[in-house]
């Protein structure tokens, strides 16, 4: 009875292990980055949905490849451009978190710009700034996007950007020409992003936050998670039997 108790704890060990090393088969390459933060600057007409005595948050979340290749190699030294997006989702939550507006896409259209080795000089001392900036845009712009949220008074969706400054002199997150998988503040110096509507007889108006909060995760593959959750039930089913026993 040692005997096989011990080889059904072993198999229990197996199952769990088998459990964990499919969970952790996640696609390192997928990421989806969420950037949220309160509105600093709302240009939209008087009496828009977005007017709180409390902080009204804007928040952005981007699944992306982070090893998408540049899509122009060698063209432009000094200028990247990522593909690779697979959704993009935005949403403006009034206090308490009440939903006050969502806009959606696949991502198809949407791209990440990297533009780099910038120097700026001052008292001697030569500072590096590069820049990310992400856009996507719905199907009523010149790039044909595929977000789509609904107007604000009247007024069609039309853009979401987002930018990054990073100044360093060779250490910060974007020291290589790699898409960054953390978008951590404190490693960056500046963050803002806007959400944009169309205005035909004027200028844009938009709602704009520089108090930006970022939150990484890596996306796991289905697959895996399916083997993880047989794993752990194998490891469940193993040990009742030899409770039984």
């Amino acid at each position: 009875m040692r005997m096989t108790s011990g080889i059904v704890g072993s198999r229990s060990i197996l199952a769990v292990l088998l459990g964990l090393c499919a969970c952790a088969g996640a696609d390192a390459g997928l990421m989806t980055v969420v950037f949220e933060g309160p509105i600093t600057s709302n240009t939209l007409p008087a009496g828009n949905p977005f007017l709180y005595d409390g902080p009204v948050l804007m928040r952005l979340s981007i699944t992306y490849e982070s090893t998408a290749p540049d899509v122009y190699p060698g063209l432009d030294t000094q200028r990247s451009i990522y593909r690779g997006i697979s959704s993009v989702n935005i949403s403006v939550l009034g206090p308490l978190g009440i939903p006050l507006y969502s806009a959606s896409g696949d991502g198809a259209s949407a791209r990440f710009l990297i533009t780099d080795e910038d120097p700026l000089e001052e008292l001697g001392v030569v500072t590096y700034i590069d820049q990310l900036s992400f856009l996507d845009s719905s199907p009523a712009t010149s790039e044909h996007g595929t977000l789509t949220g609904p107007d604000i008074m009247g007024l069609p969706f039309w853009m979401v950007s987002l930018g990054a400054v990073d100044e360093h002199n060779g250490g910060g997150p974007l020291s290589s020409d790699a898409l960054p998988t953390s978008f951590t503040p404190a490693d960056w110096d500046h963050f803002a992003m806007s959400f944009i509507w169309h205005v035909d007889a004027g200028p844009n108006v938009c709602i704009l936050s520089n108090q930006l909060t970022a939150t990484t995760t890596v996306v796991p593959v289905p697959g895996a998670l399916l083997l993880g959750c047989l794993g752990m039930a194998m490891a469940g089913w193993l040990e009742r039997r030899r409770r039984l026993r």
